[in-house]
């Protein structure tokens, strides 16, 4: 049986009040604020007709194939101060007490079991990531305005919604998946600040053929680390 780590209450109250501080001023001075949300279906409306959006289908965050509320998943949104446009999002979806290769057998990862599964398929082709076990939070669905892109949103999104996973689910990895052109570029640790990636995960994505792509995730302690570098920026 997993046992969750649990963040010292004090240690927390440092950590995650900092980040969530120096979140909030950086978003203020782009004429931004974030919000958390946990309605999906509200998601799927929201998102289905924005410029740039390719994970338009995604079944991980559909609640046609996944049963999907706040013990599970939340998305956060960034949106515009004056009129609360959308301008970045990204999506959070909690897998508990969970290896993370069993969930490829079945296409677990991306249909719960609860609704009738759907046509797309993943596949993981390498054994690096056997070790990965526990709460799991896998972090994708991510989107940015066309006009608010180069603004580092997405990263202060990203440091947001770790700080959550690890808060709120007591989340021992983080992980996602990019394709292979961008983890060739160095965008895994640059733009969304994951330590470990590895080659070998394969999705057949209806419409778009098989994507090539490479697991990214961080440890409990690259989450804490990443973390731990808004605590002087919002002292």
């Amino acid at each position: 049986m997993h046992m969750p780590r649990h963040i010292p209450w004090q240690d927390r109250n440092d950590l995650v009040g900092n980040v969530f501080r120096f979140i909030g001023a950086e978003l203020l001075k782009q004429d931004t604020y974030a919000t958390i949300e946990f309605d999906f279906r509200q998601r799927e409306s929201l998102l289905s007709g924005l410029e740039g959006w390719i994970d338009r289908g995604q079944p991980i965050f559909d609640p046609d194939c996944n049963t999907l509320d706040k013990r599970n998943a939340f998305w956060v949104v960034g949106r515009e101060l004056h009129g609360g446009g959308i301008v970045c999002c990204n999506s959070v979806r909690i897998y508990s007490d969970a290896r993370l290769a069993d969930l490829f057998i079945d296409n677990r990862l991306i249909y719960d079991g609860t609704k009738p599964p759907g046509p797309h398929n993943v596949t993981l082709r390498m054994h690096e990531a056997d070790h990965v076990f526990g709460n799991l939070a896998y972090i994708g669905g991510g989107w940015v305005r066309p006009d608010f892109r180069g603004r580092h949103i997405p990263a202060l999104l990203m440091a947001l919604s770790q700080a959550i996973i690890l808060q709120d689910y007591s989340a021992d990895y983080s992980f996602g998946f990019v394709h292979h052109h961008d983890a060739e570029r160095g965008l895994p640790i640059r733009s969304y600040h994951f330590h470990h990636t590895h080659r070998g995960v394969a999705w057949q994505w209806p419409g778009r053929g098989q994507l090539d792509l490479w697991l990214l995730y961080n440890t409990y302690e690259d989450i804490r680390e990443e973390l731990g570098l808004f605590l002087p920026l919002a002292a």
